[in-house]
């Protein structure tokens, strides 16, 4: 992802203010789907360092403990529901070759529609805003007469003339200008941003960044490739690697930009929106950094630490002065004080310090489960009739929904453009439609497993699986889903109570192994304190 800070609006790599803003929590939700090792490389953005704190120490700390996934879990589990159910696919007659030849190769590197689309559903959800660009093949021309050839469908196939997808995420789209053209408001310039791999040397790569402008002037949308060009002592130059004009396979300039954009998130302006799994990011994030404490804290208690109460004993040297005494640990060690009220013993914290800390990450891990969960399920209503639901599923009753028409918008106007290239009207483009009646899905082994990932994985309630369940005919509708909650909520009660025991358990028997060991001699004896004890 480009960097926070904006260069000047004179340069192609300029990002909007509104992008801008949005970075921290497009890298936060990059971090976390990341996980465990994203998390560790970034822990001086996460994990607090104190001022005193040794640096070795701090390293120690910021990496000991595990991401729990609970935002990659909830994405795969949003995704997989869209996808429950395979996405309707409407070809209408004089599109076949769209369907037989384009769609199972849709971005001309080998990848089908449907997987296109699942990937840019995952970049859309993750985002809230992401792009898809209809690459338009340039008209080609004589190689003696230099005049235009006609694209016949012979001369398409011989040159592989088709347009292809590729999709941006919100991240690399940096900046963009809108206005409202035939009633409608459209993006009339967008500059997107392509960090490309290229050779060096022999064997080598290196990444170098490009940038596509594309604009609309005169109702002709072109569009130019920039690549920016690193010069020591000077400001980077940027050298052009191609322009041209968006066309048909006839020659005629297209009078739009051809992108398809896809609000998955809260909008009310192009380019613009929440990211809709934010709460349940920045309350993972807050799980991560309670449980790394819990954890660091945890470790330290079950290493108790040896502690010197007064002053070490000295012993002579040459000359008559006193050697300070050193502290030694192992066995067979003798520790040796001097002085009233000297003491040495192991310390740990009292578990019971540690209370407050379990009690915070336990009520972030339910702050995620609510969150996930209000995305993924919206509100419920037992007691609608079906009639009911069914309107509820048209209203777009779940957030999810929300996602996943934003996504569907954006790959019907990816299709409309397509179209156009072919010589085909809006109303004789192809179109596709995703899953958003998620209540009725049918609970077969990928849904189910979407439902579990949710659950079990980033901890959302038991109730939104059970209720899934029995819609999806696993449970029959005579069971009472109340009872069987309260059944699984008094086993993990149990099961929860057990483990805390065994844990106070262990604790204690480490502080009473801990305070047993008396300090021994030179020989191995105890040494007796002046009671006889």
């Amino acid at each position: 992802m480009a960097a926070t800070k904006s260069p000047t609006p004179d340069r192609p790599d300029y990002k909007r203010p509104e992008l801008v803003e949005i970075l921290p929590s497009l890298t936060l939700m990059q971090d976390l789907l990341g996980g465990t090792p994203t998390m560790h490389a970034a822990n001086t953005t996460y994990i607090r360092k104190w001022a005193d704190e040794d640096p070795a120490v701090y390293r120690i700390r910021s990496r000991c403990e595990q991401l729990f996934e609970a935002t990659g879990r909830t994405l795969s589990a949003a995704v997989g529901m869209m996808y429950a159910r395979p996405p309707t696919l409407d070809f209408p007659a004089m599109a076949k070759v769209l369907e037989d030849e384009h769609w199972p190769n849709i971005d001309g590197a080998g990848n089908s529609g449907h997987v296109f689309m699942k990937r840019f559903t995952d970049v859309a959800t993750r985002d809230g805003v992401a792009v898809i660009l209809v690459d338009m093949p340039q008209q080609p021309t004589d190689p003696d007469t230099k005049q235009p050839i006609e694209v016949t469908s012979q001369v398409e196939e011989a040159l592989d003339l088709r347009p292809r997808w590729s999709y941006y995420p919100r991240g690399q789209a940096l900046s963009w200008w809108d206005d409202t053209v035939d009633n409608r408001r459209q993006v009339v310039q967008l500059v997107l941003w392509e960090p490309t791999a290229v050779p060096e040397r022999t064997y080598g790569v290196k990444v170098v960044n490009r940038f596509r402008v594309l604009n609309v002037i005169n109702r002709v949308a072109y569009w130019a490739l920039l690549e920016e060009i690193k010069q020591s002592g000077k400001a980077d130059d940027f050298k052009l690697k191609g322009s041209g004009t968006f066309m048909n396979r006839k020659g005629d300039p297209y009078d739009r930009l051809p992108i398809g954009i896809a609000h998955t998130g809260r909008s009310d302006a192009l380019m613009q929106g929440s990211v809709p799994l934010l709460g349940v990011a920045q309350a993972n994030l807050g799980h991560y950094q309670l449980s790394t404490n819990l954890r660091f804290y945890l470790d330290l208690l079950a290493f108790p630490q040896p502690t010197v109460i007064g002053k070490l004993q000295g012993t002579a040297g040459t000359g008559g002065q006193i050697v300070p005494g050193k502290l030694k640990l192992g066995p067979m060690v003798v520790v040796r004080l001097e002085g009233e009220g000297a003491d040495y013993r192991f310390t740990s914290p009292s578990p019971d310090a540690f209370n407050p800390l379990q009690k915070a990450v336990e009520r972030k891990e339910w702050q995620i489960s609510q969150i996930g969960m209000s995305f993924l399920a919206g509100d419920t209503r037992a007691a609608e009739t079906a009639e009911a639901k069914r309107l509820d599923a048209t209203a777009e009753n779940a957030t999810l929904s929300t996602a996943a028409q934003g996504v569907e918008d954006a790959v019907n106007e990816a299709w409309v453009h397509h179209a156009w290239y072919e010589g085909l009207e809006s109303d004789q483009a192809p179109s596709v439609g995703i899953n958003r009646d998620f209540e009725s899905v049918a609970m077969d082994a990928q849904t189910m497993s979407a439902y579990v990932n949710a659950v079990e994985k980033a901890g959302l309630p038991g109730r939104l699986l059970l209720e899934a369940w029995q819609k999806g005919g696993r449970i029959p509708p005579e069971v009472d889903l109340e009872e069987l909650e309260m059944e699984m909520l008094a086993a993990q009660a149990a099961k929860a109570e057990e483990e805390r025991q065994a844990r106070e358990a262990s604790l204690a028997n480490m502080q009473g192994d801990t305070k047993a060991k008396p300090a021994l001699d030179g020989d191995g004896n105890a040494i007796e304190d002046g009671e006889g004890n």
